[in-house]
């Protein structure tokens, strides 16, 4: 996983697991750091690959502006044809999910190994 710069409150890299991409997310997500990430997921969408992984194990705050970043990144998959399935095992991002409804938006699933499973 990416190491958090101190001087930053978030870290976004994308990998890939075979032709999977998968963008992990480490530290805070909210109004300061959306559009870091929303442009790494947009980058990352129009390269249209079959399934984009979204990791937020990393992630220790989501505002709404995460949120509503998740709701744009799934409406502008749907759009392009790709699959976006969200990771977020238990802990805060998955409650916070659950508690808005926005599981029921975007694929959510405990982790990296079985988002890929579930291709």
């Amino acid at each position: 996983m990416t190491k958090l710069d101190p001087g930053q409150p978030v870290s976004v890299r994308t990998g890939h697991t075979g032709p999977v991409p998968v963008t992990s997310v480490v530290g805070e997500v909210d109004t300061t750091t959306d559009d870091v990430i929303g442009h790494e997921v947009r980058v990352q969408l129009a390269t249209r690959p079959e399934v984009l992984v979204l990791d937020l194990t990393g992630v220790v705050f989501m505002g709404s502006s995460g949120l509503n970043l998740l709701v744009q990144a799934q409406k502008e998959a749907t759009r392009l044809g790709v699959r976006l399935v969200v990771v977020a095992r238990g802990g805060i991002v998955r409650r916070v999910l659950e508690m808005t409804g926005v599981d029921r938006v975007v694929e959510v699933q405990p982790d990296v190994s079985s988002a890929l499973r579930a291709m």
